[in-house]
């Protein structure tokens, strides 16, 4: 029986069968990233801080780190597999780019470098990584802050946008 065994794991065949588990480990890998994506680690978190407040900075209208804007949008956008993904590799992309631009991390260079970096972002092909991170982040975080009781106080706004609305759009806004 030496020819079955010799035609059973030749050379040709041993290459084949070694190509054929690689590419399924690689494509499983691919596959798991995809439908699992991991969490938000410390880092990832301190550099979506930073996109928050470059967003909504603080000043004499409370920024996002008064309204705590942070926890809601990670809870919303972690709530499914798209908008997760989203969230952990935009916020990859963004800081990668602050590495190549030389700075340590994206939360560690100036207002200025962060704003073009977002602008970067907020002028990318539509349905790309950068443009969805963006208008996910920022739609999802303006949505939050201005619905919190402190945001809408200083609007001077007694209530919640919606479902009410505004009862007298049609008037001139009055102080």
């Amino acid at each position: 029986m030496p020819g079955f065994w010799q035609s059973l794991w030749s050379r040709r065949r041993l290459l084949q069968r070694a190509a054929a588990l690689l590419s399924l480990l690689f494509g499983g890998r691919i596959l798991w990233r995809v439908f699992f994506p991991r969490r938000l680690g410390d880092s990832q978190r301190k550099v979506l801080v930073a996109v928050l407040d470059t967003l909504i900075p603080d000043g004499e209208f409370p920024g996002a780190a008064r309204t705590g804007v942070i926890e809601p949008l990670i809870a919303e956008c972690e709530a499914t597999r798209q908008t997760r993904r989203a969230l952990i590799e935009g916020v990859e992309l963004i800081d990668a780019v602050a590495r190549r631009r030389g700075a340590p991390s994206f939360s560690a260079i100036d207002r200025d470098q962060r704003e073009a970096i977002l602008a970067d972002c907020a002028s990318a092909e539509n349905g790309s990584l950068p443009w969805f991170f963006f208008r996910t982040v920022r739609d999802r975080s303006m949505r939050l802050h201005y619905s919190h009781p402190l945001a809408r106080k200083t609007l001077g706004i007694d209530h919640p946008p919606q479902p009410q609305g505004f009862l007298d759009y049609w008037q001139a806004p009055h102080a």
